[in-house]
């Protein structure tokens, strides 16, 4: 009976070590391909991909080779991945995407590839920000077209009852480019007279920070 038990033990230790060095080189290779993501290696992350690594592996973080990519504006990497499978949706656990990533990195590219790989326009990250919502907080107005292009709800809100234009202002410096947003928020069709949770419109929290530009612009348009 012991010499059973023992022989039981013996061939599942043994089956346990024969796998582990495969377990260990496929993590290995699931590294590599987020590491050549990020630094753009495309023939490495082809080989690695035709060897067959998962192009959706993920690390603790959640984090993929594609949103790897996507992090340091490696556009031609994130195509090569998409063209493997890639889950352009995929989220890490803060809730990025390679799709979200590129929205706020201005990457008009990746957004452009993104889309027609079916980015999910209506997608939120940790904070409930959309990309429509992530694009007008940097003030990225051509980003801003191709998703209202795409489909993206102009007015819709945060968790905070922020649109795209109020959250254009109160993250916003006030400046140029987050000037030439509102401006075209407003000719696009922005609600002015949504309020946030707060009561306050987007005029009144550009009149709060003084942006006399902007504050200009919403009250040529009608805003209150």
């Amino acid at each position: 009976m012991r010499r059973t038990i023992f022989l039981i033990l013996f061939f599942s230790l043994l089956a346990w070590c024969t796998v582990l060095p495969a377990n260990a080189q496929s993590f290995a290779a699931e590294v590599l391909l987020r590491e050549a993501a990020g630094k753009g290696e495309i023939p490495l992350i082809r080989r690695l991909l035709e060897e067959g690594v998962r192009p959706d592996a993920t690390e603790p973080s959640g984090a993929t080779a594609l949103i790897a990519a996507a992090y340091r504006n490696q556009t031609e990497a994130a195509r090569a991945l998409l063209e493997a499978g890639a889950d352009v949706n995929r989220q890490d656990s803060s809730g990025q995407s390679a799709f979200l990533i590129a929205v706020s990195n201005a990457n008009i590219d990746l957004v452009k590839l993104a889309l027609r790989r079916g980015a999910n326009l209506d997608s939120r990250d940790g904070g409930n920000a959309s990309a429509l919502i992530r694009a007008a907080r940097h003030g990225h107005g051509a980003v801003i077209l191709e998703l209202l292009r795409g489909g993206a709800e102009l007015n819709q809100v945060t968790r905070a009852g922020r649109t795209a234009l109020i959250e254009t202002i109160v993250m916003g410096d006030g400046g140029k480019r987050h000037a030439d947003t509102v401006r075209f928020l407003v000719k696009a069709g922005a609600d002015l007279s949504i309020r946030d949770h707060a009561g306050l419109s987007a005029l009144q929290h550009a009149l709060q920070r003084e942006f006399r530009e902007i504050a200009a612009i919403l009250i040529s348009a009608g805003g209150r």
